[in-house]
């Protein structure tokens, strides 16, 4: 008798359990999406694999990536909009796509579909973290789905996610290739950085893509800032040039000035928040100004990581950048 009422009591209880455990992992895909929005970039360990003798052959390539998170409801509630960056400066766009974080409650954990955009219009929604209209008329129907099996598996784990895509079950001809390839990563993503280790390779195990050593790639999320730059300038009337409402970003960003000399200026200020791989050294926030050209000499301030001010000052004049609002 007590065994039936304790089955009873389970059959009771469950329903309610169930909707419980699901709420909290849509709670925890819309935790996924607000924690990832942001701008990431990989120059801190780009600075630092010479000085650290990492061989050139597992060197990261500079990597710019952007995560917006988007109101496009026929995909979903928690939706991200992904638009990523290669070069030094990072400006040669890679990879655009759409990611949609939902909750499988069926085994207990968050999934993020991946979208590609098809044919041009890729090219039609570029910058659309800047203007998410763009995304407008775009829904499941017209994009390509990655195969179920190369989305993203998370789990919450204290302030952070761990998601991973499994080479066993990600296979699929990406755009540009005849043959499918195999894609594997582990992400670990926490409020400061996002860590990748992102491997594709060829049926035969050859790789496409992916770091020779097995290193993964840190990229810490960039912080905003505002700044304007004055220049000496004796051929203009009041003496000077002003530049106003230049944005930059704490990791490894960058701004460039021609100015209107008669022989013209290129004044080049850079930014980053340095995180040392070396014991007991503290991160620091670094600016420098230079002409391109050398004709002033390199300036640089130094603050703590969690400055919201730097400003330099040189013969050439003034850089002053603030923490964005």
């Amino acid at each position: 008798m007590r065994v039936l009422f304790l089955a009873a009591a389970v059959l009771l209880v469950s329903p309610s359990f169930a909707q419980d455990a699901k709420m909290m992992l849509e709670q925890d895909a819309g935790r996924l999406a607000q924690m990832w929005d942001g701008v990431y970039d990989n120059a801190n360990q780009v600075n630092e694999q010479e000085r650290l003798k990492i061989p050139e052959t597992a060197w990261e390539a500079r990597r710019l990536k952007i995560f917006k998170k988007v109101d496009a409801p026929a995909f979903g509630p928690h939706v991200t909009y992904v638009e990523q960056y290669l070069g030094e400066p990072p400006t040669s766009v890679y990879r655009q796509r759409i990611y949609v974080h939902r909750a499988d409650s069926a085994n207990s954990r968050i999934v993020t579909d991946i979208y590609a955009f098809r044919g041009t219009d890729a090219e039609k929604v570029l910058g659309a973290y800047k203007d998410p209209s763009k995304l407008n008329g775009f829904s499941p129907a017209n994009m390509d789905k990655l195969p179920d099996g190369c989305a993203v598996s998370w789990k919450s784990a204290g302030d952070s996610f761990e998601g991973v895509q499994n080479a066993e079950t990600c296979s699929y001809a990406p755009p540009g290739m005849s043959e499918k390839v195999r894609l594997s990563d582990r992400i670990v993503l926490s409020p400061a950085a996002m860590t990748t280790n992102t491997k594709i390779t060829r049926k035969n195990g050859s790789l496409v893509q992916g770091n020779a050593l097995n290193l993964p790639e840190v990229s810490y999320k960039a912080r905003p800032f505002n700044c304007f730059v004055i220049v000496r300038n004796p051929d203009q009337p009041n003496g000077y040039e002003r530049y106003n409402d230049l944005a930059i970003n704490d990791q490894g960003g960058e701004i460039t000035i021609t100015t209107k000399h008669k022989e013209p200026l290129k004044i080049n200020v850079w930014m980053l928040n340095l995180v040392p791989r070396v014991a007991g050294a503290r991160p620091t926030l670094m600016m420098y100004a230079k002409e391109e050209n050398n004709k002033f000499e390199r300036v640089g301030a130094f603050g703590s990581a969690d400055a919201t001010r730097l400003a330099v000052t040189s013969a050439f004049g003034e850089a002053n950048c603030t923490l964005a609002r």
